[in-house]
């Protein structure tokens, strides 16, 4: 069964484009880093994860690839990789508003910001199906997440 194997990045710290200083959170505080697992989450709010029962299994699959990445590598069979890279190419978020449920386009940040993201989105969507140099022999034998069997 193909893999691939992301290298996951160093977690990002969002930054004022003008000044190039740490953007505050609500308390006045330096917000906390972004972290690729607190990234990969964010891409949850996708409504495709939860359209049909392939995707919520690849869903779970992502989460449970990066819960026991070793490494610094999360490995994920090609389906599972194939979708997350979908949502990290094309994301949306479903939005809680006045009106009732709305999905709209993005990851949910300031479009001034959204660039500092792209090595978490790199990350994804350049996933290699070869082991990473860094992975221990130990790391690549081990069993990850299942794969997705499809739904006729």
């Amino acid at each position: 069964m193909p893999q691939r194997y992301i290298e996951i990045p160093a977690p990002v710290v969002l930054r004022n484009p003008d000044d190039g200083a740490p953007l505050k959170n609500d308390n006045g505080s330096d917000a906390a880093p972004i972290t690729f697992l607190d990234f990969i989450k964010k891409l949850m709010f996708n409504p495709k994860w939860s359209e049909s029962y392939p995707n919520i299994k690849s869903a779970d699959a992502v989460l449970k690839a990066l819960e026991i990445a070793r490494d610094g590598v999360a490995i994920l069979a090609e389906e599972d990789w194939a979708r997350l890279e979908e949502a990290a190419r094309n994301p949306k978020q479903v939005l809680m508003t006045p009106g009732g449920l709305v999905t709209q386009p993005g990851y949910g940040y300031h479009p001034r910001v959204t660039m500092q993201l792209l090595p978490l989105i790199e990350a994804v969507i350049l996933a290699s199906g070869k082991v990473p140099d860094r992975m221990t022999p130990k790391a690549v034998e081990e069993p990850q997440a299942a794969p997705v069997e499809a739904v006729g």
